[in-house]
């Protein structure tokens, strides 16, 4: 049983080598990873694995499909440009926010009482832990890139600037000999 476990688990993590070897979008690399990291957390049996990844797919499907519609009703850009709205408008807006949101907590609270039926409730806080302990990992990676990212942009601000100074010390002295 462990031996299909620590397979199950190699499987993903090759998986997830091959991702990261080929020119993939982002969100396909962190579908991968998010996979790995919860079959890590979970530690589900080949059984469970079997009974688990359908629902939890279709779960996500779930999810991805209320973020579309949100995009599609375009709601950020008509919530930034708010004070062009009338009332009517901002009623409709606010009803669809409203509409979208009730559905996608009833889908949440469907998919963990699902997990907690065909498995059990600790197996379902366990999801919870897990995703959410992804979510700070992918937050933490993104922080560490943006720092990076931000450091090396300064760096090279800084050695222009010297390398500036430096090309316009050297003119005041040229300018200055001259002058002599």
């Amino acid at each position: 049983m462990k031996t299909i476990k620590n397979t199950t688990l190699l499987l993903f993590l090759m998986m997830c080598a091959i991702s990261f070897g080929q020119e993939d979008n982002g969100k396909e690399r962190i579908k991968t990873l998010k996979i790995a990291h919860l079959t890590d957390q979970l530690a589900l049996t080949a059984a469970e694995a079997q009974k688990f990844w359908p629902i939890y797919n279709a779960h996500e499907t779930a999810v991805e499909a209320f973020n579309r519609t949100k995009k599609d009703i375009d709601l950020r850009k008509k919530m930034q440009e708010v004070n062009a709205l009338n009332e009517a408008e901002a009623t409709s807006i606010l009803e669809k926010l409203r509409v979208l949101n009730e559905k996608r907590e009833k889908e949440k609270t469907d998919f963990i009482a699902t997990i907690q039926k065909q498995f059990s409730s600790k197996k379902a806080l366990q999801l919870m832990a897990a995703e959410n302990s992804f979510k700070r990992r992918m937050l933490h990676r993104y922080k560490s890139r943006f720092d990076e990212r931000r450091e090396e942009k300064r760096e090279a601000f800084e050695e222009r600037r010297e390398n500036l100074i430096k090309e316009r010390s050297e003119k005041l002295k040229e300018r200055n000999k001259k002058r002599k």
